[in-house]
Order: C-alpha cells, then sequence, then structure tokens
C-alpha cells in the first residue's frame, strides 16, 4: 500500500502515522494535481479487488485557510472520507 501511495505522490512525503494508515502532506505539483492523482489511485484500488495485489481505502481533505485552525481538522476530515470509501468498497460501491 505504501508503494503504491508513493509512487502515486512521488514529489510529496509519506508518513506512516499508524500500524496501517498513512498520511501525505502535498507539495508542488501532487498538491496542484491531486484530485487527478487522488482519482487514479482509487481506480487502481478498485482493479485490486480480487487479485492478490494490496487493496487500501484513502480519504482526500484539504487545509482551508481561515477555517482550519489546526492540522487535526483537516486529518478528521479526510479519516471520515476513507471510512466512507472503505464501506463503499466494501459493499461493492465503488464504480
Amino acid at each position: 500500500a505504501c508503494k503504491s501511495i508513493s509512487v502515486r505522490y512521488a514529489h510529496s512525503p509519506v508518513y506512516r502515522i499508524g500500524g496501517d494508515e498513512f498520511a501525505v502532506i502535498l507539495t508542488g505539483s501532487d498538491y496542484y494535481d491531486r484530485e487527478l492523482l487522488f482519482a487514479s489511485l482509487n481506480r487502481e484500488e478498485e482493479k485490486n479487488i480480487g487479485t492478490e495485489h494490496p487493496v487500501f481505502a484513502a480519504g482526500m481533505a484539504v487545509f482551508k485557510k481561515g477555517y482550519d485552525d489546526e492540522f487535526e481538522a483537516v486529518f478528521s476530515r479526510a479519516d471520515k472520507l476513507m471510512y466512507e470509501r472503505k464501506s463503499n468498497l466494501k459493499a461493492g460501491n465503488y464504480r
């Protein structure tokens, strides 16, 4: 999973924040291309379902200046979206 994330976001640091949880702080072109990269990551994960390749769920949130006071707010939004994605993947609702 980390390899898939690191390859996709080649210009940004990837951090392991828990046993199987990772966070990426998008920089440069990865930030500007974030929607395309995220969609590509999701498509790859959908193709991995039913194969020997890892399947994982991801969520993405962007810092909102004047709205977010701390990192935790951004992380919470991304985490919520990740759990929604995970639920949808398990239910087969991803296309």
